[in-house]
């Protein structure tokens, strides 16, 4: 049967923050399971450009990719970082709704007010629960999810305060801002990658594979890893399994833009 939403052409920017090969496989990702046409997705590589392909008003939704190598707690791309910022700004004054995963949700929550830290301690690498908050039953997107579900994860920055008037929507045992949304307008944030299949874990994983032996020398953490003994590729994957609710987020996401969102 086919998805009538599907025939629907769709303009979404996803703003990609790498420079590595993981930039097609976040890419390919995300439209696999937005089930968009590449046509439909269009990259922002903001290494290239500090400027969007296209006016911010033919876009119908933005995305913010994660990033292996940067955090913002430490902004050490301020250039970058400021020109995803003000395109930001401009989407939510104009009412587009706008979705940051992992780094993008940290993004997110700096722009608006929140606080981002990291800490390598509760670093998050692997497939975690997430717990929905009691409010969450009444948001459009997490009200479809169960309460309780599993999802991928990888990072050493938190969101360790929300913005004024965000609303919380899920957690997990290590991380306890694992999504949020503002009160106003359609803006989410998500620690999880909801773009990650365990297959992709897996990819991601491998592909990295250099980093985790550098890891072992300088201490580098990214968000494939870390040196403090969950650098072994065989130890993560035993620790990984499906996240098929996750998964299903992308695409609740894409099937309410244009929609009320609460």
């Amino acid at each position: 049967m086919i998805d009538c939403h599907y025939l629907i052409f769709m303009r979404i920017l996803l703003i990609q923050i790498r420079q590595d090969a993981i930039l097609q496989h976040e890419y390919k990702a995300i439209m696999e399971k937005m089930q968009l046409r590449s046509s439909e997705l269009i990259s922002w590589n903001i290494f290239m450009s500090l400027t969007p392909p296209e006016p911010i008003e033919t876009f119908q939704a933005i995305l913010i990719g994660g990033s292996g190598a940067y955090c913002v707690s430490l902004w050490n791309i301020p250039q970058e970082l400021e020109a995803i910022t003000q395109v930001v700004r401009i989407a939510y004054a104009r009412g587009i709704p706008v979705l940051g995963i992992c780094f993008g949700c940290h993004l997110l929550a700096h722009i608006f007010g929140g606080e981002v830290q990291m800490d390598s301690f509760r670093q998050e690498v692997g497939t975690f629960e997430i717990t929905s908050t009691t409010i969450a039953t009444s948001d459009t997107l997490f009200s479809q999810l169960p309460k309780k579900f599993w999802a991928q994860e990888g990072h050493k920055d938190h969101v360790v305060r929300l913005p004024k008037g965000a609303i919380h929507l899920a957690s997990s045992a290590l991380s306890k801002y694992q999504a949020f949304r503002l009160s106003e307008g359609c803006l989410y944030g998500v620690q999880f990658h909801p773009e990650l299949s365990k297959q992709d874990v897996l990819v991601r994983y491998q592909m990295y594979h250099q980093d985790y032996q550098k890891n072992q020398h300088d201490g580098f953490v990214s968000d494939a890893g870390s040196s403090d003994g969950q650098n072994d590729l065989n130890s993560l994957a035993m620790g990984i399994c499906e996240a098929p609710d996750a998964e299903r987020f992308l695409l609740l996401f894409k099937k309410n833009i244009g929609k009320k969102f609460f």
